[in-house]
């Protein structure tokens, strides 16, 4: 088994990418859960976060977790996914990163979008990230 240590790096916002049919919730996606207690599968059940639509949901935490700030981006429907380009696909994400002036942050992809890696340096290439591989 992969051993994920996403909470090794310093970054002040882990972005994770969410996709539909999310449940239960896939590494590395579920081990960033694992450490929020179980709060990213509560709100998905709750229906706090519709992983139907494009969708970013900021989330905090006061506690001392080793990021105390969170998106989750769900990309939407499958056949939106696979209709659109990732950079389409990513223009919210991108809006709201941009409106809240971070330079730096954390990717937790999902697995298509990991598959589009190179597409994703370019989206965010004015920025200074890393991801989960």
């Amino acid at each position: 088994m992969k051993n994920y240590v996403f909470y090794e790096k310093s970054f002040p916002l882990i972005i994770a990418f969410l996709e539909r049919c999310a449940l239960p919730l896939k590494p590395p996606t579920v081990c960033l859960d694992w450490y929020l207690r179980g709060a990213l599968t509560k709100l998905i059940l709750e229906k706090k976060i519709d992983l139907n639509k494009r969708e970013v949901f900021l989330y905090s935490t006061n506690n001392s977790f080793f990021c105390k700030n969170f998106i989750f981006y769900s990309l939407g429907s499958e056949e939106e996914i696979r209709n659109n380009s990732l950079s389409f696909l990513l223009k919210p994400l991108s809006d709201v990163i941009s409106k809240l002036r971070i330079k730096n942050f954390y990717i937790i992809p999902s697995q298509n979008s990991l598959n589009k890696i190179n597409e994703l340096r370019e989206i965010f290439r004015d920025y200074y990230w890393d991801y989960l591989d």
